[in-house]
């Protein structure tokens, strides 16, 4: 939310939704609006598609890259506490 434009009226309106709910593995301006915050997969156990690079490429090109490690919920924390 800090780096988007005109972030004053996203606070605004994320401010008055009715139930949010965030995947993130920090609190920050945008997740602390939310009623529930997940915490994402371990990157080890996630799969994803590079974007980093994509904008200095010749040809148009994807690399996805299959996790390292089986999905396990076991790995997960059981419980968070967040301050505030």
């Amino acid at each position: 939310m800090l780096s988007a434009p005109d972030g004053d009226r996203l606070d605004k309106a994320l401010g008055s939704l009715d139930f949010m709910v965030s995947v993130d593995p920090y609190l920050n301006e945008t997740s602390r609006h939310a009623d529930v915050v997940l915490p994402p997969p371990p990157p080890a156990q996630s799969p994803h598609h590079d974007f980093a690079f994509n904008s200095l490429s010749v040809r148009n090109q994807v690399r996805y890259t299959r996790p390292a490690l089986p999905w396990s919920p076991a790995g997960w924390p059981r419980r968070r506490s967040w301050p505030g």
